[in-house]
């Protein structure tokens, strides 16, 4: 007749080491410049820590003696993990970090979770806290920015979650984040500790001017294998330059036909035509001194899209679009192949990036093919000639040059581009880029408000008599969990509120409200 006491006990099954989402050997080390969200490889994780913890939860339960019911009482048994892990970024040396995101978790700085930042300094001392632990495995990673923790969270089930950091890399800032596109490719050729090792780059002061007059400041983040003239081409086709081998050299010329001003730099372009070409010039192959070639109206884009990294929204991918809506109604949406460009971080540069390319492939269509004797050879690429040809309406034409062949007898084969003047200049629009919804699931809720604990109404229980709990809390508070104690000590779990009550105070009673109305009286009809 009488209830005899129960126990039950449950555990987790215990982890026995780190479930690691993203580390690799042999892949490349990226280099930032500028400001940019960079993704780290884990590599190095020791001294994995289970922790136990063990809940008990008392269940039913009467008095004693005849007729009494027994009680049950669980122990629930979970871990949560901890280990020491180093976080490889970026070459080094990085000027600073930013912001630092945990799959949904936005952190104002790493150092909110226990992280030391290295820069990858040359050299860079080992990290102080593997030293202590583990000497033979503390190494100084020289060249290389990461982020270490001794005793990082792993939560319950030993993962690591998906990690960036903001990362400040190398290059002069321009506008507080981005580097003008001339200095990065001037350092991505010559920097000594993991440049392309290439001594023979010329003048790049018309380059930087035309940049910096224009606003194109990138953030770019190599973090692919491909070769060094593929990125240069990408740089360039940012810049709106043209790359020259000239001399010895490596010339760096901007497309920029009109002069330009802003942020401390003036670009003036050097537009004047070296040579006019006539008749008497071109050499004489048994057909038209000149062929025109004209890029057909369907490969005539007009509309250009650029896929670019929104900073002000936390570096997620947007579109920048344009198009010539003349063009559009005349002949119809033909649309390139979007542009990735994630080293723009910045939307206006975006939107300008895109308009630049859109004015190139939709107004430059003619390709001219000529011929010259030797005394022409100080002619090169992006050199501009004007040309004369009374058959095909040609006076004075200016063109810019493409490309240069010498045969073995010495006669040069030219190709050049027709060259209208102000599309190598476009204007520049207003664009402010996405501002969508962004969550912070790590903001901090706040304190709750005073809790009020009363006797629920008999016809609203369930069970029989209750006690109710009563609270809320500020804007960002949505809940908490709630224990119970006999002794202040240990501690129960009894539930979850996972909404905020309706609760107020009267006005008189806080600071710099007026007083309750006193005038009035309160009826209350029940």
């Amino acid at each position: 007749m009488s209830g005899g006491n129960t126990t039950t006990a449950t555990s987790d099954v215990k982890l026995g080491g780190l479930r690691i989402q993203n580390t690799g050997y042999g892949v490349p080390i990226p280099i930032v410049y500028g400001s940019n969200r960079v993704n780290p490889n884990l590599i190095e994780y020791t001294n994995f820590i289970a922790t136990a913890h063990t809940t008990a939860t008392q269940q039913g339960g009467g008095g004693g003696g005849k007729g009494g019911g027994g009680g049950n009482t669980s122990y629930n048994t979970t871990y949560t993990y901890t280990a020491a892990v180093i976080m490889a970024l970026c070459e080094g040396p990085v000027a600073g970090f930013g912001a630092f995101w945990v799959d949904k978790n936005t952190y104002s700085t790493p150092a909110q979770l226990g992280m030391s930042l290295y820069g990858g300094a040359y050299p860079q001392s080992p990290w102080a806290w593997m030293q202590s632990y583990d000497p033979d495995r503390a190494i100084g990673y020289q060249g290389i920015a990461y982020a270490a923790c001794a005793t990082y969270d792993l939560g319950n089930n030993a993962s690591l979650g998906n990690h960036s950091f903001e990362v400040v890399g190398s290059g002069a800032r321009q506008n507080g984040y981005d580097v003008n596109a001339a200095d990065v490719i001037a350092d991505f050729l010559n920097n000594a500790n993991y440049g392309a090792m290439f001594p023979y780059l010329g003048s790049t002061s018309a380059a930087w001017n035309y940049c910096q007059a224009n606003g194109i400041f990138i953030s770019p983040v190599i973090s692919e294998q491909k070769p060094a003239q593929e990125w240069l081409k990408q740089f360039a086709m940012i810049a709106n330059v043209g790359l020259v081998w000239s001399g010895g050299a490596l010339k760096i010329i901007p497309y920029g036909d009109q002069a330009v001003s802003g942020n401390g730099a003036t670009y003036t372009p050097n537009i004047t035509p070296i040579y006019d070409l006539t008749d008497d010039d071109f050499l004489d192959s048994g057909g038209d001194p000149i062929t025109v070639t004209r890029k057909r109206q369907a490969d005539a884009f007009n509309s250009v899209q650029v896929e670019y990294l929104n900073r002000g929204n936390q570096y997620n991918v947007e579109p920048a679009d344009v198009s010539d809506q003349a063009n559009v109604e005349a002949y119809g949406l033909r649309a390139m192949q979007p542009l990735k460009l994630h080293e723009v971080c910045v939307p206006s540069v975006a939107k300008l990036i895109a308009q630049t390319v859109l004015q190139r492939v939709l107004y430059i269509r003619n390709e001219y093919s000529f011929q010259l004797s030797w005394k022409y050879c100080l002619l090169e690429p992006m050199d501009i000639v004007t040309l004369t040809d009374v058959a095909l309406g040609l006076n004075r034409t200016p063109v810019r040059i493409t490309t240069v062949e010498e045969s073995e007898d010495g006669i040069l084969s030219f190709t050049a581009e027709e060259m209208p003047y102000g599309v190598s200049q476009p204007a520049q629009y207003p664009h402010t880029g996405g501002v969508g919804y962004q969550p912070n699931f790590n903001i901090a809720p706040g304190a709750l408000n005073d809790v009020v604990v009363f006797e629920a109404p008999d016809l609203l229980t369930v069970s029989g008599l209750e006690i109710w709990l009563a609270t809320s809390g500020g804007a960002n508070w949505g809940g908490c969990d709630v224990n119970l104690s006999f002794d202040g000590t240990n501690y129960t779990s009894i539930g979850t509120i996972t909404a905020p009550a309706i609760q107020g105070l009267l006005t008189g009673n806080l600071p710099n409200h007026a007083d309750p109305d006193t005038s009035n009286t309160l009826a209350v009809d029940c």
